[in-house]
């Protein structure tokens, strides 16, 4: 079956990469565990999801982030026993809704990580945005 890409799915709805912003792009919602939880249950959440990250939160704090590598790099070694939050990036890097995808695309590289924490006016956590998404922007937008 052959698809023609420039008429596929998002092709003509999507801005460019140059004039998205980071809310263009975002998964919408976190998707998010305690502290206290295990790496398997943050693998489960991450599977019945489909998604490569889990904001750690307490009490409706972010605490950190959790990615797919996280897990990957714990799993069959004795890592694997620690809790999320002692697993998670503490370290965790955030991006206004309304801010340039650009600018998130050159946090995610100064910091080298794979998701940011999307925050919205008030500063509360709204979304995630990932490598994937700034590809997808790359691959659909407009242009």
């Amino acid at each position: 079956m052959n698809v023609d890409l420039s008429t596929a799915w998002r092709s003509a709805l999507a801005p460019s990469f140059e004039h998205a912003l980071v809310k263009d792009v975002m998964r919408r919602g976190v998707i998010s565990c305690e502290p206290e939880d295990s790496l398997r249950t943050v693998a489960r959440i991450m599977s019945r999801h489909h998604v490569h990250s889990v904001v750690v939160a307490l009490g409706g704090d972010v605490w950190g982030i959790i990615s797919a590598d996280d897990v990957l790099n714990a799993a069959g070694t004795v890592r694997e026993r620690l809790s999320a939050g002692e697993i998670a990036a503490t370290e965790f890097v955030t991006a206004r809704s309304n801010a340039p995808l650009a600018d998130a695309a050159q946090l995610m590289r100064e910091h080298e990580v794979s998701h940011l924490i999307v925050t919205g006016p008030t500063g509360r956590p709204t979304g995630v945005v990932s490598t994937l998404d700034i590809a997808g922007a790359l691959a659909w937008g407009e242009g």
